[in-house]
């Protein structure tokens, strides 16, 4: 346990405010750096996905619906499809953010 090869963490920053969030994801980017190791980063919060991490996987109903670079499976056509309503993705130098184009009028699933 000392040296880990492989970090796994579970929706780790749920209930820290966002410089605790920050300080947080510094942190495991500094250790998986430092220390060469692997993280496999479990979120519903996209804005907690930094740059360090590579590869990406969508879930929804149990089932894998997109797998890759980041980069690749954090666009605008994958994410419209995942969410079923138009998204627009907003990459910056360390966070990337989304916005889902609701239009609560229209939509009853809402109401």
């Amino acid at each position: 346990m000392a040296d880990p090869e492989l970090m796994i963490l579970d929706e780790p920053c749920g209930g820290l405010d966002i410089f605790a969030r920050e300080y947080f994801l510094h942190m495991v980017e500094g250790l998986t750096k430092e220390r060469n190791m692997g993280v496999i980063y479990v979120t519903h919060h996209t804005e907690e996905i930094l740059p360090f991490f590579n590869k990406a996987a969508l879930m929804k109903d149990g089932a894998l619906t997109a797998t890759g670079d980041l980069k690749k499976v954090f666009t605008k056509t994958c994410l419209s499809d995942f969410f079923e309503v138009p998204t627009d993705v907003l990459w910056t130098k360390n966070h990337f953010f989304i916005n889902l184009n609701l239009n609560f009028e229209q939509n009853s699933f809402f109401l």
